[in-house]
């Protein structure tokens, strides 16, 4: 994810949904910080952490990855 489109694509879908980093944390059960980090590309998620978000904003995971760019 050298490009951050994960990062990129959660950030969108959150703003979308009009939610908080916080909001989002509490929704998922992850910190306000490693969301934070996901959306700035420091970290990359964990299988279960993307499927989570996945399920959270109704995006299929290779949408989020931008595997279909």
């Amino acid at each position: 994810m050298k490009d951050n489109t994960f990062g990129k694509n959660i950030r969108a879908a959150r703003e979308g949904a009009e939610l908080s980093q916080a909001e989002v944390g509490i929704r998922i059960g992850m910190s306000t910080r490693l969301i934070s980090y996901l959306e700035a590309g420091k970290i990359e998620p964990s299988l279960d952490n993307l499927v989570k978000i996945s399920k959270l904003f109704e995006a299929s995971t290779d949408d989020l990855l931008g595997v279909n760019d």
